[in-house]
Protein backbone atom coordinates (compact mmCIF):
# COMPACT_ATOMS: atom_id res chain seq x y z
CA UNK A 1 0.00 0.00 0.00
CA UNK A 2 0.87 3.11 -0.91
CA UNK A 3 0.87 6.23 1.39
CA UNK A 4 0.39 9.37 -0.15
CA UNK A 5 2.82 13.00 1.05
CA UNK A 6 2.40 16.55 0.25
CA UNK A 7 6.29 18.21 0.58
CA UNK A 8 4.88 20.20 3.23
CA UNK A 9 4.65 17.36 5.33
CA UNK A 10 8.46 16.12 4.79
CA UNK A 11 10.22 19.61 4.26
CA UNK A 12 9.73 23.14 5.10
CA UNK A 13 9.02 25.29 2.63
CA UNK A 14 9.71 28.91 1.88
CA UNK A 15 8.78 31.83 -0.79
CA UNK A 16 11.69 34.05 -1.57
CA UNK A 17 12.13 37.42 -1.03
CA UNK A 18 9.24 40.01 -2.04
CA UNK A 19 10.32 43.02 -4.19
CA UNK A 20 8.48 46.29 -4.52
CA UNK A 21 9.92 46.59 -8.52
CA UNK A 22 12.85 45.39 -9.74
CA UNK A 23 14.77 42.33 -7.87
CA UNK A 24 18.36 43.32 -9.06
CA UNK A 25 20.40 46.40 -9.55
CA UNK A 26 21.93 47.44 -12.41
CA UNK A 27 25.56 47.18 -11.50
CA UNK A 28 25.20 48.72 -8.16
CA UNK A 29 27.40 46.78 -5.22
CA UNK A 30 24.11 45.61 -2.50
CA UNK A 31 24.30 43.95 0.75
CA UNK A 32 23.10 40.51 -1.09
CA UNK A 33 23.48 38.51 -4.58
CA UNK A 34 20.56 37.34 -6.46
CA UNK A 35 19.51 33.50 -7.54
CA UNK A 36 16.39 34.30 -9.85
CA UNK A 37 14.29 31.48 -11.36
CA UNK A 38 16.15 31.52 -14.53
CA UNK A 39 19.25 30.56 -12.51
CA UNK A 40 16.94 27.42 -11.04
CA UNK A 41 18.12 24.15 -13.57
CA UNK A 42 17.82 20.75 -12.38
CA UNK A 43 20.99 19.41 -10.38
CA UNK A 44 23.38 21.21 -7.80
CA UNK A 45 23.89 25.07 -8.32
CA UNK A 46 27.14 25.45 -10.11
CA UNK A 47 27.95 28.77 -8.88
CA UNK A 48 28.86 31.76 -10.82
CA UNK A 49 28.20 35.48 -11.19
CA UNK A 50 25.33 36.38 -9.89
CA UNK A 51 24.17 39.98 -9.76
CA UNK A 52 23.30 42.27 -6.44
CA UNK A 53 19.85 42.44 -5.08
CA UNK A 54 17.93 45.75 -4.90
CA UNK A 55 16.87 45.00 -0.97
CA UNK A 56 18.86 46.76 2.01
CA UNK A 57 20.87 45.02 4.71
CA UNK A 58 17.25 45.48 7.19
CA UNK A 59 14.61 44.47 4.61
CA UNK A 60 16.25 41.40 3.38
CA UNK A 61 13.46 38.46 5.01
CA UNK A 62 15.44 35.42 3.03
CA UNK A 63 19.18 34.53 3.05
CA UNK A 64 19.64 30.84 1.51
CA UNK A 65 21.53 28.47 3.19
CA UNK A 66 23.60 25.16 2.05
CA UNK A 67 21.68 22.09 1.53
CA UNK A 68 18.74 24.41 0.06
CA UNK A 69 16.20 22.77 -2.68
CA UNK A 70 15.09 25.12 -5.07
CA UNK A 71 11.73 25.41 -6.82
CA UNK A 72 10.63 27.38 -9.48
CA UNK A 73 6.66 28.88 -8.57
CA UNK A 74 6.31 29.87 -11.80
CA UNK A 75 5.68 28.21 -15.12
CA UNK A 76 5.20 24.30 -15.96
CA UNK A 77 8.97 23.89 -15.41
CA UNK A 78 9.98 20.80 -12.74
CA UNK A 79 13.26 21.86 -12.31
CA UNK A 80 14.76 21.46 -8.52
CA UNK A 81 18.01 22.86 -7.86
CA UNK A 82 20.22 21.87 -4.64
CA UNK A 83 21.97 25.10 -4.06
CA UNK A 84 25.49 25.23 -2.16
CA UNK A 85 26.37 27.72 -0.09
CA UNK A 86 29.58 28.75 -1.79
CA UNK A 87 31.03 32.55 0.10
CA UNK A 88 30.22 34.32 2.91
CA UNK A 89 28.21 36.68 0.56
CA UNK A 90 24.32 36.50 1.60
CA UNK A 91 22.41 35.20 -1.16
CA UNK A 92 18.19 35.65 -1.57
CA UNK A 93 15.98 34.68 -4.15
CA UNK A 94 12.60 36.42 -5.57
CA UNK A 95 9.44 35.36 -4.44
CA UNK A 96 8.94 32.98 -7.64
CA UNK A 97 11.08 30.69 -6.17
CA UNK A 98 10.21 28.19 -2.99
Amino acid sequence: MTQDFRLGDVASITAGQTFRGRSETDGEIGFAKLLQIKDVKEGVYPGGDLPWAAVEEERLTLRLRGGELLLPLRGNRSDTMLYLKRNEVPTTTPNQVA
